[in-house]
């Protein structure tokens, strides 16, 4: 029998805010209508109010699962800028945003949040920095004890210093590894940051997440494969030709017999 394969397609989303626009007039509909997760602003590094009940409800009509993106508090910066905070402000800016959503979700008739995925900065000071990672799992503890609410990229590639995964699953929290499509990931594992986004190839993004799905290689910015299969892959809105990838890998996950679904349906 041949292997069947799931995978889930996660995008940050609803980082417009007050009169500033993130890409162009219904980029987010456009957006959602390909993907099974998302991972909402909260309104301290992008997102407001408003935005976070439109992209809500955008979500609901496409079968979207919701997630909360905490941030640090950084607008200017879009939550890209290491801030020095200390866990315990850490823990609270993550429970502050994610009940912001939690909420303003409950008010639109959806009943649970499917994770958290904590942006940024934030997210790789988490990854990589002990304190911080107790911090995040600290906080997802506090506002889910019955560790239902799913913690999205404890790991967020092949490379040896994701401890966060480590301390989130001693704590009994349920994990989600993912890689990101739309970025690349040095020899090491780890990714190659940058502060902006630009176009990608998508031939080329396509060809590679088939390889991680199927045979369970990532290739790393040298093109070398790495051992790693992801239970989801993200991209980001602000990726200037994010439709138009989102929109291929659609094409050739079906060609492929590749079943996207929503990340709690996986782990």
């Amino acid at each position: 029998m041949a292997r069947s394969y799931k995978i889930d397609i996660n995008v940050d989303m609803g980082e417009s805010f007050g009169h500033w626009n993130l890409g162009s007039p219904g980029l987010d509909e456009e957006i959602l209508a390909h993907v099974t997760s998302c991972n909402v602003a909260c309104g301290f590094h992008a997102g407001d109010p408003h935005v976070m009940r439109k992209t809500v409800k955008l979500a609901k009509k496409y079968g979207v699962r919701v997630g909360a993106h905490p941030g640090l508090p950084d607008l200017v910066g879009f939550g890209r800028r290491r801030m020095e905070v200390t866990p315990e402000e850490l823990t609270d800016y993550v429970v502050y945003q994610t009940g912001a959503l939690r909420a303003m979700a409950a008010s639109e008739g959806i009943g649970n949040l499917q994770h958290v995925l904590i942006h940024g900065i934030a997210c790789l000071m988490s990854w990589y920095e002990e304190k911080y990672a107790y911090a995040y799992v600290n906080a997802m503890l506090q506002l889910d004890s019955e560790k239902r609410l799913i913690m999205y990229g404890a790991r967020g590639g092949p490379g040896p210093k994701y401890i966060l995964d480590d301390i989130a699953k001693r704590a009994g929290l349920r994990t989600v590894a993912y890689a990101i499509a739309d970025m690349d990931y040095n020899q090491d594992g780890s990714l190659v940051m940058l502060r902006e986004h630009p176009p990608v190839d998508i031939e080329y993004r396509v060809s590679r997440a088939l390889k991680m799905v199927k045979d369970g290689v990532l290739l790393d910015v040298k093109r070398n494969p790495i051992p790693y299969r992801p239970q989801s892959l993200l991209v980001h809105s602000d990726t200037p030709n994010v439709v138009e990838l989102l929109e291929a890998l659609e094409e050739e996950f079906s060609r492929e017999g590749i079943e996207k679904v929503p990340v709690s349906e996986i782990v």
